[in-house]
């Protein structure tokens, strides 16, 4: 015991200009226990890495939150310049927020000494105060505007990926007038290039190396790169981790011994650090094992068990599974054709004769083009999305009367389709997901009762593949915090859209709508 209290003491002293004796000395668990790193010795550089900007890909399990939570008391506590610092710390819903305040923070804080005297009101949800002057808001991003118009020098974003993205976008505005800015974003990956994987990109992407006591060759679990995958590392028969290169058994103390290593270390302005399942001590093999025979979507395991961005194999479409006829795209027709615009980009535009045949993909610049390509192709049934411009909208349904009926993504419920007729309007209102689902398949099926697109000039081909593959189906929390599959937006996306509307106007067809 007085080993234990002569090294607390001197760590105690370390304190304030060192993170990780901070964390040892004054933090608990929300069970009060205190922080040990010994088996999780991958936190202690994120604990001590000093850059304004952290992106943290994480498993769960991984301790991401308590070590940023932390992070973040170090700094409140001890600032560089003793000027009282502002923190937001945001979940996805506001819900979750004042969970996390009162069934965590609070009990962190009451555990721990130094911050249970400092802390002006623990039992406060929305706003914790320090009786040195810092300030840390609670705040959900699917919420009417809170934090959001609070001046801060610290943004804290928790599960980034659950987050609506528009609202980050303002949170992040609120930094400008900070003379010593901060962001830290972390979360459980979901599909790639979105949310905290394309943040990812920007950062100097840190993997954990370390080296196998069998053949001596380093090696990474699940990196983000996918140069090895996950399976390469996870005997999920054998319940036990491999090395990727000889497969002999991975020894937990080789793991402990490993170090991170930047892929990107050009990208050194931004930290970005990749938690995977063979780290976290609780996340052995066979809990790992037995959690995937029981997984509904293998890439929802993948995503949160392992820690790597995944999308489902079922749904996804990849620019190999797009099929194109010999026919030219066409400028006219000499039938009645039907079609899709999304004009929220370059009035994207797909008409074909609704039965497996896409006749003519465009992006016509303007309405003018669009009322042009209207009367060229013969369109006896063009669906819209009326949101975007909606005043032109209905002056080209006006133009074109009976023919054009505008689409917006209201609908919540499937019924026997994705999209229902709101009775005497000129109207359709779509269910997103399961519409991108129903069209998802129609892409992939191609010529075995799907859609075939026209041959098009290699530029015009890449930009319709990049938009029909750049959504990824994922799972994120609604304004309760349930779970709720999404198609998310990685890329721009128009020509996909566009191609609902089509579908949509191609069995509004078949039940005899049409002018």
């Amino acid at each position: 015991m007085g080993l234990a209290n002569e090294a607390l003491r001197r760590l105690n002293l370390r304190a304030p200009t060192d993170e990780v004796a901070f964390a040892l000395v004054h933090m608990r668990t929300e069970r009060g226990v205190r922080l040990d790193f010994t088996q999780a010795p991958y936190l202690s550089a994120i604990l001590r890495d000093r850059r304004p900007t952290h992106c943290t890909i994480a498993c769960a399990q991984s301790r991401k939150t308590v070590t940023y939570v932390s992070k973040l008391f170090h700094l409140l506590r001890h600032p560089a310049d003793d000027t009282p610092r502002t923190a937001i710390y945001t979940f996805p819903t506001v819900a979750k927020a004042q969970e996390f305040s009162k069934a965590r923070l609070k009990r962190m804080i009451q555990a721990s000494p130094l911050l249970h005297e400092d802390v002006a009101d623990v039992d406060a949800v929305g706003v914790k105060t320090g009786r040195s002057g810092w300030a840390l808001y609670l705040d959900g991003t699917f919420s009417e505007l809170g934090a959001t118009s609070t001046p801060a020098d610290i943004l804290v974003h928790d599960e980034l990926n659950r987050s609506d993205p528009a609202t980050l976008q303002v949170y992040a505005s609120r930094l400008r007038a900070s003379h010593d800015p901060r962001r830290w974003l972390f979360s459980t990956p979901s599909v790639p290039r979105f949310g905290v994987s394309a943040l990812w990109e920007e950062t100097d992407q840190n993997e954990w190396v370390w080296q196998c006591g069998q053949c001596g060759r380093e090696q990474t679990f699940a990196p983000m790169d996918r140069h090895v995958t996950w399976r390469d590392g996870l005997d999920l028969q054998a319940e036990t981790f491999r090395c990727c290169h000889c497969a002999a058994p991975v020894d937990r103390a080789r793991v402990l011994s490993g170090r991170w290593v930047p892929q990107k270390p050009e990208n050194a302005h931004a930290a970005g650090y990749h938690i995977t399942a063979i780290m976290p001590p609780e996340s052995t093999a066979p809990r790992l094992a037995k959690a995937f025979g029981e997984a509904i979507q293998p890439e929802v395991f993948a995503q949160e068990q392992v820690g790597i961005d995944e999308v489902s194999g079922t749904q996804h479409v990849t620019a190999e599974m797009i099929r194109f006829g010999e026919w030219a795209n066409a400028l006219s027709a000499d039938r009645p054709l039907v079609g899709g615009l999304d004009p929220g980009g370059k009035h994207d535009f797909i008409a074909g004769d609704g039965k497996g045949k896409v006749l003519a993909v465009h992006r016509l610049g303007d309405w003018g083009a669009v009322a042009n390509a209207m009367s060229s192709l013969r369109i006896s049934v063009l669906v819209c999305d009326g949101a975007y411009d909606p005043s032109k909208a209905q002056e080209l349904a006006r133009q074109f009367s009976g023919r054009v009926f505008l689409a917006d993504y209201s609908l919540e419920t499937v019924g026997r389709r994705f999209w229902e007729h709101v009775h005497n309007q000129r109207r359709v209102r779509v269910h997103r997901t399961a519409g991108l689902d129903y069209c998802g398949r129609r892409i992939i099926q191609g010529g075995d009762g799907g859609d075939v697109f026209p041959a098009l000039p290699y530029e015009q081909e890449r930009e319709l593949k990049a938009h029909l593959t750049n959504m990824a189906r994922t799972s994120v929390d609604d304004a309760k915090g349930r779970p709720r599959p999404v198609w998310q937006k990685i890329g721009p996306d128009h020509l996909r859209h566009a191609h609902l509307y089509y579908t949509v106007a191609s069995e509004m067809t078949e039940i005899g709508f049409g002018g």
